[in-house]
C-alpha cells in the first residue's frame, strides 16, 4: 500500500489566464487519481463530502477517529483538503516528526494488520482481562470468607454489594459526569479501587469489612467499563473486539487461577497475590496504547456541557429498541439461569462429580462459552441481536422447566446447554458495542457506549432479584 499524508492537497487554479485551463485539467486528474486509489485501498464508494467540517471541527474529529467508509472535507483558502483514515489520531513529534497540523491526516491504525494497530488491540485485550479478572478472583474470595465469618449470610447480601455500585455508577455517573473526566484520572481511581478492594478482603475479620471490598471492586470494574467502552472510540474500531474477548477470557482464566492459587493458599492470602492485576492494567494502559486517548468532549467541568438534557435524552431514545432492550433481555435471562437455576439442575447419583463440583463445572463451561463468543468478531459479526434475545429467553425458559420437571436425564447435555448459553450471552455483548460503534456518529460514540451499558447492568440487578424468589420456589420441590 503506497505511504501517504493522507491527504491531498488542491491548489487554485494557475493564475497566467494561459496556464488556466491545462492547470484545471492537471488537478481533476490528481483527484480523480487519488479518489480512486482510495477507494481501493478503503472500500469507499460513496460521495467523498460524506462528511464536511470545517478547519476548526477537524481535531476532535481526528481524536475521536472516522468510520472506514467515511471522508473529511475541508475547505479554506488555500484550497480544498480530502482526508480519509479508520481510526485517526493526530500524530505529534514522537510520531515520525510529524507536528499536529489539522490539515495532516495520517494513516494511524489505518487496518487492523497495522503493528499500531495491533499494538492497542493487545492492550485493550490485557484491559479488558484485568478489568474483570480481579473481580471474579475478589468476589470468588469474599465468598469463600464470608461463609467462615458468618455461615447463616446468604449469597443476596454478596450480589447486592456486587452490582448496585455499578448500577449506580452506569445509571448516574456516566451520563452526567463520568464521561467528561480525562481518560487518565478515570483509569487511576479504577486501579485505586481494585487495590483496596484486594487489600479489604484480604484483611477483613468481619462481615462488614468483606462487604465493603466487594462494593470497592464493583465501583472499580463499573468504572473501568464505562471508561475502556468509551474509550474505544479513540482508537481503531477493531480493539472493541479485543476488549469483549478480554472480559470473556477474564471469567474461565480469572477461576482456573484463583482454584489453582487456593490449592496452595487461603482465600485472604489469595487476594494479596492478585495485586499483580491492577499493575499489569496500568502498564497496558500507560506502556503499550499508542497513544493517549482524547475525549471528544470537554474534559474541563468549567466549561459548558457539549449536549444539553434534550440532546442527550435524543441519543438515549435511539438506543433502547436495538441495543439496550435486547442487551436487558439476554442478560436478564441469563443471570436468572446462574443464580437460581443451576443449583436446581444437579444430579446426585452422578458419581464423578459431587453436586458442588457440578455447580463449579457449569459456572466453568459457561465462562468457556462468553469467553469463545466474545472473541468470535474477528470470524463473523452480526448486524441484528433481537434474536440473541428471543434465545436466551428460551433457554431461560426450557432449563426452568427442567430444574423443576427435571426431563433432562443426562448431566452431558445440561452441559452442552449451558455452554450454549455462554456463547449467546458473549454474542450479544461484542455485537451490541461493536454495532453501536459502527452506527453512531462519531461525537455521540462516547456518551453512546456509556449509556448503552445501563442495559445490561439492569437485566443483571433484575435477575438477582426474581432470581432469590425462583430459587425459593424451586427448592420447594426439590427438597
Amino acid at each position: 500500500m503506497k505511504k501517504r499524508k493522507g491527504y491531498v492537497e488542491v491548489d487554485g487554479a494557475d493564475d497566467d489566464p494561459d496556464g488556466q485551463k491545462e492547470g484545471l485539467e492537471e488537478q481533476q486528474q490528481q483527484q480523480q487519481h487519488y479518489q480512486q486509489e482510495f477507494q481501493e485501498e478503503s472500500g469507499f464508494q460513496g460521495d467523498r463530502n460524506a462528511v464536511s467540517s470545517s478547519p476548526d471541527s477537524i481535531r476532535p474529529l481526528l481524536q475521536m477517529g472516522i468510520n472506514a467508509d467515511e471522508m473529511i472535507h475541508t475547505d479554506d483558502d488555500n484550497g480544498d483538503y480530502y482526508g480519509y483514515n479508520h481510526s485517526t489520531s493526530l500524530y505529534n513529534e514522537e510520531d515520525d516528526n510529524i507536528t499536529g497540523d489539522e490539515n495532516a491526516l495520517i494513516e494511524r491504525n489505518m487496518n487492523v494488520d497495522h503493528p499500531k494497530s495491533r499494538r492497542n488491540w493487545i492492550a485493550f485485550w490485557i484491559l479488558g482481562l484485568c478489568n474483570n479478572f480481579g473481580y471474579v478472583i475478589m468476589l470468588s474470595g469474599a465468598h469463600d470468607i464470608l461463609k467462615k465469618l458468618d455461615p447463616k449470610l446468604g449469597t443476596a447480601a454478596v450480589l447486592l454489594a456486587d452490582i448496585l455500585p455499578t448500577l449506580l455508577i452506569k445509571l448516574v455517573g456516566g451520563p452526567l459526569l463520568v464521561y467528561r473526566m480525562p481518560y487518565t484520572l478515570r483509569i487511576a481511581i479504577v486501579v485505586a479501587f481494585a487495590i483496596l478492594s484486594f487489600v479489604l478482603v484480604g484483611v477483613a475479620g468481619s462481615v462488614s469489612v468483606a462487604l465493603f471490598g466487594v462494593v470497592c471492586a464493583s465501583i472499580s470494574s463499573g468504572l473501568g467499563e464505562i471508561s475502556f467502552l468509551s474509550m474505544t472510540s479513540c482508537y481503531n474500531k477493531n480493539v472493541i473486539n479485543a476488549w469483549s474477548s478480554g472480559t470473556g477470557g477474564a471469567g474461565a482464566i480469572g477461576a482456573s487461577v484463583y482454584l489453582a492459587i487456593t490449592e496452595v493458599l487461603s482465600p485472604q492470602r489469595a487476594q494479596f497475590a492478585m495485586l499483580f492485576v491492577p499493575i499489569l492494567m496500568i502498564i497496558a494502559y500507560a506502556g503499550i496504547l499508542t497513544h493517549r486517548p482524547v475525549s471528544i468532549v470537554s474534559t474541563d467541568l468549567k466549561k459548558k456541557d457539549p449536549f444539553t438534557t434534550k440532546e442527550k435524552l435524543a441519543m438515549a431514545k435511539r438506543l433502547i429498541i436495538p441495543y439496550m432492550l435486547p442487551l436487558f433481555l439476554v442478560y436478564w435471562a441469563e443471570y436468572a439461569i446462574n443464580q437460581s437455576l443451576y443449583e436446581n439442575l444437579k444430579f446426585p447419583n452422578y458419581k464423578k462429580l459431587n453436586t458442588d463440583q457440578q455447580y463449579r463445572m457449569y459456572q466453568l463451561i459457561y465462562q468457556i462459552g462468553v469467553f469463545v463468543s466474545r472473541s468470535s468478531r474477528t470470524i463473523f459479526s452480526l448486524n441484528s441481536i433481537w434474536w440473541i434475545a428471543f434465545l436466551q429467553i428460551a433457554n431461560f425458559i426450557v432449563l426452568f422447566c427442567d430444574a423443576r420437571f427435571h426431563f433432562l436425564h443426562s448431566i452431558y447435555i445440561i452441559f452442552v446447554w449451558i455452554f450454549y448459553e455462554g456463547l449467546l450471552g458473549g454474542l450479544v455483548y461484542v455485537n451490541a458495542f461493536a454495532l453501536i460503534s459502527k452506527n453512531t456518529k462519531p461525537d455521540h460514540r462516547e456518551f453512546s457506549m456509556t449509556v448503552a451499558s445501563v442495559g445490561d447492568t439492569f437485566g443483571i440487578s433484575l435477575a438477582g432479584a426474581c432470581g432469590l424468589a425462583i430459587n425459593k420456589y424451586l427448592q420447594r420441590y426439590n427438597h
